[in-house]
């Protein structure tokens, strides 16, 4: 699939959809993009790709199956059709466990495998497709938004996600993640006045990570940052933080950087011009650390530290694990 077209239906966050209600029946089939990192079970180095998930509901009997052709394993596609099992409806997420199924091509039986479609969870008043977007600027001039880059102001609506975790055969452990997250929990930053110790704690501050799995690089940015509890320092909307690295081992990732100079951005949301973009050297990370702390990859710790005198640590998730899956 070519990333292009992921990331169109990524941003509509529905692949297919048909719902047949009458005569007995009440089903629905429902299709969501999403990235995938299979990892050998050998201990080999992790494959990452783009990929989608069709979820057939039964709300009659209220059961669910998951199927997919579109698993990319060293240039390879690989299909299964799981049978269905009973669901659990949380309201806005929809918890599958105990799905089972063949590969079709390729001799392995799905096995242990938890799905769940999501709403990302965001604060009250904070949308995603109304917020600052980063852009970049090809050698022709062109503006485009980063690769991985699935909500943006010209998006108009927040689609579900898929969060997953199964193995196929004794070959390969299969986790999905989102390749445009945000981030949200505690922040707590430390730092010095006049020779004594200060600290900031915040819950306002929304981290996000457009990642570009075939790079492996990441971008962040940071929305209502503020460091200090000084008066004299304003909220900034966005700042935004290019060129991080993004290392993929067998339990998740771990995103990071050193010595880089934010920038923020003032206009137009729609499609902004990066030769717009002024340099904020006073806030320069001098590092930032962030690593997945669930197996769903759902869950994050950050560390950073900032014009060499604010040090920021987070805990926080783009969307909560019911405790039965846990």
């Amino acid at each position: 699939m070519k990333k292009t077209v992921f990331l169109l239906m990524a941003s509509a966050g529905m692949l297919l959809s048909s719902c047949t209600m009458g005569s007995g029946e009440n089903s629905r089939t429902v299709g969501y993009t999403t990235c995938n990192m299979i990892t050998p079970l050998n201990g080999g180095e992790p494959t990452l790709s783009y990929g989608s998930y069709v979820f057939s509901f039964d709300f009659n009997a209220g059961t669910a199956g998951v199927s997919t052709n579109t698993l990319m394993i060293d240039n390879k596609a690989y299909s299964f059709s799981t049978d269905p099992v009973k669901y659990t409806d949380y309201g806005y997420r929809q918890v599958i466990q105990g799905l089972t199924g063949l590969v079709n091509n390729g001799n392995m039986e799905i096995k242990d495998a938890t799905f769940m479609t999501a709403i990302p969870e965001i604060p009250e008043n904070f949308n995603p497709t109304r917020i600052f977007t980063p852009t970049e600027k090809n050698d022709k001039g062109i503006v485009s938004y980063l690769p991985g880059t699935i909500y943006a102001p010209n998006v108009s609506s927040v689609g579900l996600m898929v969060v997953a975790n199964y193995t196929m055969g004794n070959e390969y452990q299969v986790k999905t993640f989102t390749s445009d997250v945000f981030y949200t929990g505690d922040t707590s930053t430390s730092y010095q006045v006049d020779g004594a110790s200060q600290v900031n704690q915040t819950k306002s501050i929304v981290y996000r990570i457009i990642m570009d799995i075939e790079k492996k690089k990441a971008a962040l940015v940071m929305y209502n940052a503020k460091f200090s509890n000084s008066p004299q320092e304003p909220e900034k909307a966005a700042i935004y933080v290019p060129g991080l690295d993004v290392n993929f081992t067998g339990n998740g990732y771990e995103i990071t950087g050193t010595d880089i100079v934010p920038y923020m951005y003032e206009g137009s949301l729609t499609m902004p011009d990066p030769d717009l973009y002024t340099k904020y050297e006073n806030y320069k990370f001098d590092s930032f650390r962030l690593s997945t702390t669930d197996k769903w990859l759902s869950s994050v710790m950050i560390t950073y530290k900032v014009g060499g005198v604010y040090n920021g640590s987070f805990a926080g998730k783009y969307v909560t694990i019911p405790d039965g899956m846990k």
